[in-house]
């Protein structure tokens, strides 16, 4: 180790133990309840504790924001939507002379929907999944919805509220599915488009694509 990797390494040892004792959530993959703000907060302080690996998201396996998830605040229920990598950096698995040592890693994506109204949270490796269980906390019944007929929609169109696509969710849709942040049920145009998007709903909700076979 020359003089200056060994003054870096020095001075990293020092930030770290003038860091106060941490009393958050875990520094690595947990898969109970988390709060957003204690998550974000949790990221901040692996960051400090391991300043050579900043940035590093799959080396902690932690959760953080999804980058394709949506966000809603609603007056029961909210949605924060977290991604967990569990993929392997096989490079990261050896010793100081190279050789190759244990890989314990689950290999894969996991996304956690949450409702800290509730506390409540679910977590799967397919994004759809977790987003459905999510509008089975929050709008219950989601499921026996009518689909937007196509006419209406146009594939993945614009969100706005016309005039037409009001009308039809007026008449069809229930008291409890015709407010802010409420999604709507599409048939999409392609098989292979068959994710759940979020904010496309006229209401501000998530499409939720049909997926079921004709």
């Amino acid at each position: 180790m020359d003089l200056m990797t060994a003054i870096d390494q020095l001075m990293i040892e020092a930030d770290l133990d003038a860091l106060p004792v941490w009393e958050g959530l875990p520094l690595h993959f947990t898969s109970g309840y988390i709060d957003p703000d204690e998550a974000m907060a949790a990221l901040r302080r692996r960051e400090e504790e391991h300043l050579d690996k900043r940035g590093s998201l799959r080396a902690t396996h932690m959760w953080f924001p999804s980058a394709t998830g949506g966000r809603l605040d609603l007056p029961e229920h909210d949605l924060f939507q977290f991604t967990a990598d569990l993929r392997c950096d096989f490079w990261r698995h050896v010793d100081q002379d190279g050789n190759r040592l244990a890989c314990l890693c689950v290999g894969g994506l996991l996304t956690m929907t949450i409702c800290t109204r509730c506390r409540w949270h679910h977590i799967d490796s397919d994004e759809n999944i977790a987003v459905e269980a999510w509008h089975d906390h929050a709008f219950a019944g989601w499921r026996e919805l009518p689909i937007l007929p196509g006419n209406l929609r146009g594939g993945m169109g614009s969100r706005e509220m016309t005039p037409q696509r009001r009308a039809w969710i007026d008449e069809n849709y229930p008291a409890a599915f015709r407010v802010d942040g409420a999604p709507i049920r599409t048939a999409r145009a392609s098989k292979l488009a068959s994710r759940h998007v979020p904010g496309y709903s006229p209401l501000g909700g998530y499409d939720l694509a049909d997926n079921s076979e004709p």
